[in-house]
């Protein structure tokens, strides 16, 4: 299945439809992954550093790597294309480099090595196979990446440092153990061979896979070396395992509004918070264990600044990784500006930093939910892209507004993905509610292409995967209720648009396409994730110009005038609404050309016009009846 979708992979850049349908792909390109501070790939140190037994490192502290390893090639340190971790951040293998680029791009079938990551010289010259050296990993395949391929030799090694300065593999991965991609398998290899025990000892892991994008993804975490005799209070064995007496939050915190990652400041207040959020605990012990995990909300704006802190109860936590639902307590108001919540986690266990494990590093995660002016499913960090192949194939994103608004941009992430689309012509679209799904079509706009360059949208500047801003021209979108927001492209195959797929936040029941095939609108509920299309919203504004500033561009013509029933408006208005000499709506409609008045009493009415944030009235003789 997998090499099939490679070989379906090369289908769609070479122009070859294959699919009908809305479907995930692989990302030949990434951003320059130091653009992201959370999760950045640091520039490891390559000067000589000695390092001594324990060697424990689970990533969760990126900022001081460069303390453990040495040369780097494309490992990217994150915690968002794996699946339930033991701890929070990984080592990510792929085929694609330090820079987000291809190792090889000339070819899409080219298989090499890829991505490594070599430690810092070890001083174990002094050990011998008496000593009970143990090498411990975790691995995962995939997660939320593209799945390696036997029938192709895609692997992840281990590799150590002789006496003589050559690597030679101890390891390797073996499909027939490594069965399910959202679970992390344990490794745990006793070093006995004498060529390792020396002063230079050092060890490097590397993968084997297409070079030609996000292919052949790996996922290492909590790598232990050390001498491993009889039970500790830190470490020890069991029936061949190795266990250690560490807890850990490893997932973290997710939203507390409902079903948004974030929303207009001032659309919500607290009555819009969920009763509950999200997280998980790992257990890395043998024993089910006690442990309290606590947690601090603060709000942050300009002017508004409040931290609460809570303590939550204690729970039981087995082996392994067990979610955690937590209820809460939030702010008794927010502020009426733009904001920040901040909810971070942290273990209350009693277990200090013993020797070189430093089991507190990773007791503590944190969330960040901006609220601004959009709302958001995601996180803005795609691990892949959508795709739809056929011309005039469309996709919509549905939200529900908490409050009416003047939708006023519309935010879009396109991946650079190989083949630059760039400046090629996208139909921006939104559209009213129909029973659920996309009906009548609002606005419709021509637009050009554009991967984010740090200047479309200072906003976006600072984040990995950042969005391309379109405003909504020529016209006013007051929105109330259930719309959608998205595209309808206009090429196909290798010049299809690209959309990021965020894929560990799932809003699936929230996105539609037409692939142009005669079907109209459907759902593919086999595609978890969030497409990453979000509307921008004008905080409240009606974006209305008063009637001084009427041009003639946009005045209200009608005729006849006085009129027997069918009215010409000459034109196209968002909206038209007739009144009655006593001031009261007898009726409205919306993108109007003409209105019909058969029915209506005789007498005089207003007809009041909205054209492109303008509006303008007439006054009507009826005589029709």
């Amino acid at each position: 299945m997998r090499y099939l979708y490679k070989i379906l992979f090369f289908f769609i850049l070479t122009g070859s439809s294959v699919f009908a349908q809305l479907r995930t792909i692989p990302l030949e390109y990434f951003p320059d992954r130091s653009r992201n501070t959370a999760s950045a790939t640091p520039n490891l140190r390559t000067e000589a550093v000695t390092l001594t037994l324990p060697f424990w490192e689970d990533f969760s502290d990126t900022a001081n790597l460069a303390q453990k390893f040495s040369a780097t090639s494309g490992v990217y340190f994150n915690n968002h294309l794996c699946v339930n971790p033991p701890t929070a951040n990984v080592a990510s293998f792929d085929g694609i480099d330090t820079k987000g680029k291809p190792y090889f791009s000339t070819s899409k079938f080219q298989i090499g090595e890829a991505d490594s990551l070599v430690s810092h010289p070890i001083d174990i010259g002094a050990l011998s196979k008496a000593d009970s050296l143990f090498f411990h990993f975790f691995y995962q395949y995939a997660g939320y990446s593209e799945e390696p391929d036997a029938n192709e030799g895609d692997s992840l090694e281990l590799q150590l440092y002789t006496k003589a300065g050559k690597w030679k593999t101890v390891w390797q991965s073996d499909f027939a153990v490594a069965k399910d991609p959202t679970l992390f398998y344990p490794v745990l290899l006793k070093v006995t061979d004498s060529i390792f025990f020396h002063d230079n000892f050092k060890f490097k892991f590397r993968n084997y896979g297409r070079l030609s994008a996000m292919f052949d993804s790996w996922h290492v975490d909590y790598i232990v070396i050390d001498t491993i005799k009889k039970v500790s209070s830190q470490r020890g064995l069991k029936d061949g395992k190795l266990f250690f007496s560490d807890l850990a939050v490893s997932q973290s915190p997710s939203s507390i509004i409902k079903p948004y990652l974030s929303a207009p400041f001032n659309h919500i207040n607290t009555s819009f918070f969920k009763t509950e959020f999200d997280f998980s605990l790992s257990n890395l012990s043998v024993d089910t264990n006690s442990t309290t995990a606590s947690y601090t909300l603060s709000k942050k704006s300009n002017s508004d600044n409040e931290n609460i802190d809570f303590t939550g109860t204690s729970s039981k936590i087995i082996r392994g990784i067990t979610p955690i639902k937590q209820p809460f307590t939030s702010f008794s108001s927010l502020p009426n500006e733009e904001f920040q919540l901040i909810n971070k986690v942290y273990l209350n266990k009693g277990i200090g930093n013993v020797s070189s494990y430093l089991f507190e590093q990773n007791d503590t995660l944190t969330s960040v939910f901006d609220f601004k002016n959009f709302y958001a499913y995601d996180d803005g960090t795609y691990e892949r892209a959508v795709q739809l192949d056929q011309v005039k194939a469309r996709l919509a994103v549905g939200y529900d507004l908490i409050s009416p608004d003047t939708l006023t941009h519309i935010d879009i992430s396109f991946p650079y993905y190989g083949m630059n689309i760039a400046n090629s012509n996208v139909v921006l679209k939104v559209w009213a509610d129909d029973n659920g799904k996309p009906g009548k079509e609002l606005y419709a706009i021509t637009e050009s292409v554009k991967y984010f360059s740090g200047k479309d949208s200072a906003e976006y500047s600072t984040s990995l995967n950042p969005f391309t801003r379109y405003s909504i021209k020529n016209k006013t979108l007051s929105l109330s209720g259930r719309f959608y927001v998205g595209y309808q492209q206009l090429s196909s195959n290798s010049k299809a648009l690209r959309i990021g797929f965020d894929r560990n936040n799932n809003s699936q029941e929230q996105y539609w396409y037409d692939n142009d095939q005669g079907a109209g609108w459907s759902q593919f509920r086999n595609l978890p994730g969030s497409v990453m299309i979000r509307p921008v919203f004008a905080n409240g504004a009606l974006n209305i110009v008063p009637k001084t500033a009427i041009s003639a561009r946009y005045a209200l013509e009608i005729s006849p005038n006085p009129n027997f029933g069918r009215v010409d408006l000459h034109g196209t208005h968002d909206k038209v609404i007739v009144y009655n000499v006593l001031g009261a709506i007898v009726m409205t409609k919306e993108n109007a050309s003409e209105i019909d008045l058969t029915g209506l009493k005789t007498g005089f009415y207003i007809v009041k016009s909205y054209l492109n944030g303008y509006q303008s009235e007439q006054k009507l003789n009826y005589q029709g009846n």
